[in-house]
């Protein structure tokens, strides 16, 4: 993980006022949590993100970790913008307590061209980018390394898409 994405991902809501963190909460449900507790399932529907008041959350892919996330870190954040299944799951590392937004609220919210929903879409933007340009990147890298290389800059690539490269 790049750390423009590792920044865009655990800041999520650095980029909000105190105000506007609130507007948000407000227009979400709580989700109290307990260590253990699995968030969110890798493979199902996602309709919603959640956005991290305290507490830690691991990041999984199967049985590897992507990420360990914590207060004002957003996850599952592409469900707002994207139906597809979720990519990972999401378990609890400690207690704590998220606010989950669903996508039908961010939708009205931007259908009401709110300058919260506004601000979230761009701020979500730029975490997409953030890990499109690292996987560019990795890309690009492997293209232009020497042939006796490449397959050891592929496979460091694939270590990174499964999951089997840590933080």
């Amino acid at each position: 993980m790049g750390s423009a994405q590792k920044t865009a991902e655990r800041e999520f809501l650095r980029n909000f006022q105190p105000g506007e963190v609130k507007l948000m909460q407000r227009r979400a449900r709580t989700l109290k949590f307990r260590s253990g507790d699995v968030l969110l399932v890798e493979g199902e529907d996602g309709n919603s993100m959640l956005l991290l008041e305290s507490g830690k959350v691991r990041v999984m892919k199967g049985t590897q970790q992507l990420a360990l996330l914590a207060r004002g870190a957003s996850v599952g954040e592409m469900a707002l913008l994207d139906p597809a299944p979720r990519s990972a799951s999401v378990v609890a590392a400690s207690d704590g307590q998220a606010f989950e937004l669903s996508r039908e609220t961010f939708q009205v919210m931007l259908d009401e061209q709110h300058p919260v929903a506004i601000k979230a879409l761009q701020v979500l933007c730029a975490t997409v980018c953030a890990r499109l340009s690292s996987v560019n990147r990795m890309v690009e890298d492997a293209v232009s390394e020497p042939e006796a290389t490449r397959g050891k800059v592929f496979h460091n690539l694939w270590k990174r898409i499964t999951g089997q490269e840590q933080d």
